[in-house]
């Protein structure tokens, strides 16, 4: 995406999608730097011109691959999105193999799309959760 379309998606996304990547950010780089800096692998959706979602693989504090991603509000072709989310997140596993999303425990709609995007919890905190998608076994149990 360009700068324009994540500044755009930034200021429609509600609170909840983009709160944790600000404070993080805290002013010190834009979200756009951020991501063409340190994304491991990135992609982004447009709706007609509209920006209605954004994901991104980063390194985490373990150097382990963490997913993030930003929702718009109002998304007229939610079916669209959630075909080329789960596809573009199975290319990336493929791809980057072990994959985790850690996110605060405010959002029971942001957790639900995790899991249905195929994340597995891995850890649980009081206040957190972490998934962890893997790549699939091709090993035959007969074999």
């Amino acid at each position: 995406m360009t700068e324009e379309e994540i500044n755009r998606l930034i200021k429609e996304a509600p609170d909840s999608e983009k709160c944790n990547l600000l404070e993080f950010l805290d002013g010190e780089i834009s979200p756009y730097e951020y991501f063409n800096k340190f994304s491991i692998d990135q992609s982004g959706i447009l709706s007609k011109g509209r920006p209605i979602y954004f994901a991104a693989l980063v390194p985490n504090c373990d150097g382990e691959k963490e997913f993030f991603t930003i929702a718009n509000s109002n998304i007229e072709d939610l079916y669209s999105l959630c075909k080329i989310s789960k596809k573009t997140l199975k290319d990336w596993v493929e791809k980057h193999g072990e994959i985790y999303a850690t996110m605060e425990k405010v959002s029971s709609l942001n957790m639900k799309w995790t899991e249905w995007l195929g994340f597995k919890m891995n850890l649980d905190s009081e206040n957190r959760i972490t998934y962890v998608i893997r790549k699939r076994s091709n090993v035959n149990a007969n074999d």
